[in-house]
């Protein structure tokens, strides 16, 4: 199940010492499965990035792609085989990029929106840390935020009132440091919208917590539940139903 591999595989995808020996699908073209609108092509496209253990079909299966057809059937869709490999071995920012975003600009889509879920709501967040300006939306549900040791001392005095040290600190120091740009975005370039969804049973529930904090409150959505995706699918739901999407064309 999702939540047991999650458990057992972040600690070590994160780990710096894996992360510098593992060199997994560094040069690998990511596969794509394309879900395009049956009308046309869209001038949007939703980018999909799967959670730890999950393929991008588990975005059909789990009624995500039939659910933004219903709701809004001009929007194409991508599910990325991003897999935690290309985590491991730290090409997940450049491969997107390469393979996926900077193509789908070439194809003349005008907005591009990231979703993932779990470890690809930690990828989804890393991508925009270093590529915001490529980046029109974000949606992330459950996204995995760092460890206790850069979280507690946010927690400690709240997400608002801290203050990052001036010298660099490792990948989940320095995504929290981007991410404090979100309370204040007039003069925060590059940090696309960002809408996050969560259980509020999740493990992570105080981290995502922290990061609502740095939110418009309709920017987050939460629900009874955990880490999988009988919370997920009616979040997913909730928000293509609010005013998240970009508008529809005329």
């Amino acid at each position: 199940m999702l939540t047991r591999l999650m458990t057992l595989l972040l600690p070590a995808l994160v780990g710096s010492a894996a992360l510098a020996c593992a060199t997994a699908s560094k040069d690998r073209s990511m596969e794509v499965e394309r879900h395009p609108t049956q009308q046309r092509r869209s001038n949007t496209l939703m980018v999909l990035l799967p959670g730890a253990g999950d393929a991008p079909a588990a975005y059909v299966d789990n009624g995500f792609v039939g659910a933004l057809s219903e709701a809004r059937g001009d929007i194409d869709v991508i599910a990325v085989d991003a897999h935690a490999s290309y985590y491991f071995g730290r090409t997940i920012v450049d491969r997107l990029r390469e393979d996926v975003i900077l193509p789908a600009r070439a194809e003349g889509y005008d907005q591009i929106w990231l979703v993932g879920i779990s470890m690809g709501g930690f990828g989804a967040l890393l991508f925009s840390q270093h590529h915001g300006e490529l980046i029109d939306g974000l949606v992330v549900l459950a996204p995995y935020l760092g460890k206790g040791r850069t979280l507690r001392p946010i927690g400690a005095v709240g997400v608002r009132d801290w203050e990052p040290d001036a010298a660099e600190g490792n990948y989940s120091y320095e995504l929290w440091r981007w991410l404090k740009g979100y309370q204040d975005r007039v003069s925060s370039p590059g940090h696309p919208p960002l809408y996050l969804g969560y259980g509020l049973d999740d493990r992570s529930a105080k981290a995502h917590a922290l990061l609502s904090d740095l939110l418009p409150d309709d920017h987050t959505f939460t629900r009874e539940g955990g880490h999988d995706w009988n919370v997920w699918t009616p979040l997913w739901k909730r928000i293509i139903a609010s005013a998240a999407l970009p508008p529809a064309p005329q």
